[in-house]
């Protein structure tokens, strides 16, 4: 079952948001909508299921976040690029 939605802080929405882009391609994934603070990814023709956002400009003593995502593929080769896409 697909994740309904996942969303990550970062500190540079537009890097993490080329980062994400070129590692989730592979799986089909592309903006959906981008807002100030905010970007939607999905897969084409279904609603936004990963989002980014960047982190508050305060320097707040916040706990380690660990954060495991898990998302499905249409094939073993697009786990290969994917894979390949994050190295």
């Amino acid at each position: 079952m697909p994740i309904a939605h996942v969303s990550l802080p970062v500190s540079s929405l537009e890097d993490s948001t080329a980062f994400y882009l070129a590692l989730l391609k592979p799986l089909g994934y592309d903006v959906f909508m981008k807002l100030e603070h905010v970007v939607g990814l999905t897969i084409k023709y279904a609603g936004p299921d990963f989002w980014l956002h960047k982190c508050p400009e305060e320097k707040e003593k916040v706990g380690v976040s660990k954060t495991h995502v898990a998302f499905a593929a249409p094939s073993k080769k697009a786990v290969h690029d994917f894979h390949a896409a994050g190295l």
